[in-house]
């Protein structure tokens, strides 16, 4: 019984974002976010920490793109974007560069992913 939840506990944490390589999904990408770094700070400032300690924040031009989890069956479309920056823990230590996916749709993160480079 454990290995199943810790499975499906898994597969719903999982997900895959990348770039859509198709005309066709590029199409239901939705509308261009043209403010996609204030959409980034306002993520970050929600789900992680204080604006104060974020440095060197790079987003980069907006791509059509997807989201896709184990367990959904369609992906999720929107704008897809790499995001780099250091950042602080809650006691003002460095946390290092932290790289991130992240794919936007009607002027938020709808879903994200680390990278561990």
């Amino acid at each position: 019984m454990w290995p199943l939840l810790l499975l499906v506990g898994f597969g719903l944490a999982c997900q895959t974002i990348g770039p859509a390589l198709t005309e066709r999904s590029s199409a239901k990408a939705g509308p261009y976010p043209d403010d996609s770094r204030e959409i980034v700070l306002e993520w970050i400032e929600t789900d992680f920490f204080d604006m104060a300690g974020v440095r060197n924040l790079e987003v980069s031009r907006p791509t059509p793109g997807f989201a896709k989890g184990l367990l959904d069956r369609e992906p999720r479309y929107g704008w897809f974007s790499r995001v780099v920056f250091r950042g602080t823990d809650g006691l003002g230590t460095s946390t290092g560069k932290l790289f991130y996916s992240v794919l936007i749709r009607d002027g938020r993160v709808v879903a994200s992913r680390k990278h561990s480079y």
